[in-house]
């Protein structure tokens, strides 16, 4: 088994059958399809029960959030490596899946880009450069946009205490052991970027849960390369367009 895909759900049966329409067409003999649904009580299980032939297995019970929901998913899964794609999120359909895995290098990361939409009008392609800098891994991956190898979850998995548990595994795999990446100039997919991350709430959190694992691992920079980083135009122009997002909303 080559690829496990883990799609996490609760109560959002519209975006799971978004998420699974988009992906079913690249099932191949070398993937499986896990679905983790928290205790729906939409009509959610309707549409696994109606997916089930794309679906390897499926479980509905409660968790502790969304990265205990995920951890589940990489205990089930059986393939070298793992994908998350998550309710509301969907597989960019002109890309396959499959020519990913047979041609990208053997790396513990595969990196893309994903295109964010925050409102039914507006979105944004967050393109990563074609090599990575010190300044990206602060920034961050989505976990949408990574394929990973499912052995480097042996270490313990997502931390359930953060929300931005996905950016810490990723830069203390990286960064602290080492792990190699490999990125890749496509889109992999639209992510639904309206959830609890995206709040201004979830953002402050965002940023202070960075800074605080950033310093603890001595990973972070000196007060000039952080104003650099700060004035990169890539950065100002996520910031000018995220401000906008907030403002029309």
């Amino acid at each position: 088994m080559k690829l496990s895909i883990i799609t996490i759900n609760k109560n959002n049966a519209s975006g799971l059958l978004k998420t699974l329409e988009s992906i079913r067409d690249q099932l191949t003999e070398q993937m499986e399809l896990l679905v983790i649904d928290g205790v729906s009580v939409d009509n959610s299980l309707d549409i696994i029960y109606t997916y089930q032939k794309y679906i390897t297995a499926y479980i509905s019970e409660p968790d502790k959030g969304i990265y205990d929901a995920m951890n589940k998913g990489v205990k089930m899964a059986q393939g070298e490596y793992v994908y998350f794609l998550n309710a509301g999120d969907t597989w960019n359909k002109e890309l396959s899946l499959y020519d990913i895995l047979l041609n990208s290098e053997d790396s513990d990361f595969i990196f893309g880009s994903c295109n964010l939409i925050y409102s039914d009008i507006l979105s944004y392609t967050d393109y990563l450069p074609i090599r990575m800098k010190k300044y990206d891994f602060y920034d961050g991956v989505c976990h949408q946009s990574m394929i990973i190898k499912r052995k480097l979850f042996l270490r313990g998995g997502y931390r359930t205490d953060l929300l931005v548990s996905d950016w810490y595994f990723m830069i203390e795999s990286i960064l602290v052991h080492s792990k190699t990446f490999t990125t890749l100039p496509f889109v992999f997919c639209i992510y639904d970027f309206r959830g609890v991350s995206s709040s201004s709430e979830g953002q402050e959190r965002i940023k202070t849960e960075k800074q605080e694992l950033w310093k603890a691992h001595r990973l972070g920079w000196n007060h000039w390369e952080y104003i650099t980083y700060c004035l990169s135009p890539r950065i100002l122009k996520k910031k000018l367009f995220v401000r906008l997002i907030r403002i029309l909303s």
